[in-house]
């Protein structure tokens, strides 16, 4: 089995072609991701009807943020306060570790890609 894995396909012109193009090819387990709401028009979904399904990533619930924050303490109000403060973005828990600059930045670069 090969896998092949395209991310944010839709920068290239007429990408959909070659999407479909490998989504009917043997021995292929393809994945795109994309972040665009490009993906959910009319055009991508017709040439795969039926050859794909859609996994939306959301941002982690109160639980899931307090289980990947590791701590060796257990503060709910604490861990609360992050969670609305700071980020609920899977990525953004993970730069927590990196210091809050790095965060901050992160959190600031998602809010002005979809303001």
């Amino acid at each position: 089995m090969n896998y092949i894995f395209v991310d944010e396909p839709q920068q290239i012109a007429g990408f959909e072609r070659l999407i479909d193009g490998l989504s009917v090819e043997a021995n292929i387990d393809l994945y795109v991701t994309g972040s665009n709401a490009y993906f959910l028009s009319n055009d991508l979904a017709t040439l795969l009807s039926g050859r794909y399904i859609t996994i939306h990533v959301l941002p982690f619930s109160f639980a899931e943020f307090c289980t990947a924050q590791q701590t060796g303490h257990f503060d709910k109000y604490g861990l609360f306060r992050n969670y609305l403060y700071e980020t609920s973005l899977q990525q953004g828990v993970m730069f927590r570790k990196l210091g809050a600059d790095i965060q901050n930045k992160y959190v600031q670069n998602v809010y002005n890609t979809i303001k």
